[in-house]
């Protein structure tokens, strides 16, 4: 698999717990991973950035991933 498809919708990024690895967009550029998405807390922001970096093959992450409070989810 590429290192896009190791981190996104199936790889890496759905294994975080509460995640919706959907709604992230990976872009991988010579090792460095860029994360853009939504996100619905700190911890998750967090979660996916360690998931990134343990992911074989990235050297770097750049996490643009935006927080909207819980309740805009419906939660």
């Amino acid at each position: 698999r590429t290192l896009v498809e190791r981190l996104a919708c199936h790889g890496a990024l759905a294994e975080v717990d509460g995640l919706d690895a959907a709604l992230i967009n990976v872009v991988v550029s010579n090792g460095v991973a860029q994360l853009w998405g939504l996100v619905s807390s700190d911890a998750q922001r967090h979660a996916a950035q360690v998931a990134a970096e343990n992911t074989s093959g990235v050297r770097s992450v750049e996490n643009n991933l935006g927080q909207v409070p819980a309740w805009i989810w419906g939660e």
